[in-house]
């Protein structure tokens, strides 16, 4: 009935990947005169080392767990690290404000969507569909153009409207 992967499908905003090139470019730069060669081997080496450097930093490892146990289909054990995720960047609001520029990440949803989404979709497989559509639509009144959002409350209200014609499911599922 569901995939085993998180339902989370990361729209690229395209425009954040302008700093990546010009971090990138910066590295060239500093490169060419030590390496004309092979600068932009080196240029990408160090790239990727503060990319990964910049995730391991602003990316709580709650947030890595959590992911890791909705791949490994352990959703009651995924929330308690969405919500203590969740908690973190509402704390740090600049975490996600700056994610382009710090390097962690170009999708246009923002960690706190994700966190919220997550935990929707967790909500969903465990059964508890009602949570799930609660979290969807706090999540789209946050931001209306989040489109994992409304196909996942679209497929929640489906599975409430069946679940009330099959068994007298006693949910609101407008």
């Amino acid at each position: 009935m569901f995939s085993k992967i998180s339902f989370a499908r990361q729209e690229t905003n395209w425009f954040a990947l302008i700093p990546k090139l010009i971090l990138l470019a910066i590295l060239c730069v500093c490169f060419y005169p030590l390496d004309k060669k092979e600068y932009f081997i080196f240029a990408v080496f160090v790239f990727f080392f503060l990319t990964l450097a910049a995730r391991r930093t602003f990316l709580t490892a709650d947030l890595h767990t959590s992911i890791k146990h909705i791949r490994n289909e352990a959703f009651a054990e995924a929330i308690p690290y969405i919500e203590k995720s969740f908690d973190y960047y509402k704390q740090r609001p600049w975490i996600d404000k700056y994610r382009f520029a710090l390097q962690i990440s170009s999708s246009k949803s923002t960690i706190r969507e994700i966190c919220i989404g997550n935990l929707a979709y967790c909500y969903l497989r465990l059964g508890e569909p009602l949570k799930a559509k609660a979290l969807y639509e706090a999540l789209l009144r946050e931001n209306p153009a989040n489109k994992n959002a409304k196909l996942m409350l679209g497929g929640v209200k489906t599975i409430l409207e069946e679940l009330r014609a099959l068994r007298n499911y006693p949910v609101d599922t407008k």
